[in-house]
C-alpha cells in the first residue's frame, strides 16, 4: 500500500482544460514610433517602418512610403525595442524590416546585398558572418 503522504496522482494534460480569461504576458515590443516633422508630430506603426539606417552620425527610420524621419534612439536600442521576427540587424549601420526585402544579392565572396522595396541607405550589406544568420531568419517568416 502507498503512503497517500508521498502519493502523487497521475495527470492527464490533454483533459486539461485551458483557463478561461488567463492573459500570460509575453515580450512587448514597440509597435509605433512618434517622429517629429518639421512643426507636426506624426506616428508611424511598424508596418510602415521599411529600415532604420545611420547616416552623418544621425538615425533614420525609412518608412515604405519613401519618406525619413531623424529618430532619437541608437540601433541598439532600437535591436532590443524591435520584434526579431519583424526585423533583423543587418550591419551596423542598419536595422531591415522583413515586409521591406525585394531580394537579396551575392555580393564580394560571400556577402549579400539587401534590395529594399522602400527607398533607404543606399546600400546594405550583410557581413559574410551574419550573411548565413539573415538566410535562416528569412527562412524561418510565416507571414
Amino acid at each position: 500500500m502507498r503512503n497517500p503522504k508521498f502519493f502523487h496522482p497521475v495527470i492527464n494534460l490533454q483533459d486539461m482544460k485551458p483557463i478561461e480569461g488567463l492573459d500570460i504576458p509575453g515580450p512587448r515590443f514597440k509597435r509605433r514610433f512618434l517622429v517629429t516633422f518639421r512643426e507636426k508630430l506624426i506616428p508611424v506603426c511598424e508596418a510602415e517602418i521599411g529600415a532604420f539606417c545611420i547616416d552623418d552620425k544621425a538615425l533614420y527610420l525609412h518608412t515604405m512610403g519613401h519618406r525619413q524621419y531623424v529618430i532619437a534612439y541608437t540601433l541598439d536600442q532600437l535591436e532590443t525595442l524591435l520584434d526579431p521576427e519583424l526585423f533583423f540587424r543587418a550591419n551596423r549601420q542598419s536595422i531591415i524590416a522583413y515586409h521591406a526585402i525585394k531580394e537579396l544579392e551575392y555580393y564580394d565572396e560571400r556577402k549579400l546585398k539587401v534590395i529594399l522595396k522602400c527607398e533607404g541607405p543606399a546600400e546594405v550589406i550583410v557581413s559574410k558572418a551574419r550573411a548565413q544568420v539573415l538566410i535562416a531568419w528569412l527562412e524561418n517568416q510565416y507571414n
